[in-house]
């Protein structure tokens, strides 16, 4: 499983990645989405910074990809 994190300058991004490589999975850190299509999974970490998160977000991208499936 190819999973991408969201690097919006909030959370603990290694120790996620850390947790998601342990667990079997192929991580990148990404700060544009641009590789958004080729990833099984999103994560978005952060969540008591998640108003800071979604104003960094490039949603057309995020849309894009999950409308493709």
């Amino acid at each position: 499983m190819r999973v991408e994190i969201f690097n919006y300058g909030a959370g603990n991004l290694f120790s996620i990645q850390a947790a998601l490589k342990r667990e079997g999975a192929t991580t990148a850190l990404t700060k544009d989405g641009k590789r958004l299509r080729e990833a099984d999974a999103l994560v978005l970490p952060g969540v008591g910074s998640f108003n800071q998160a979604a104003k960094m977000l490039p949603m057309q991208k995020i849309r894009d990809a999950v409308g493709s499936g």
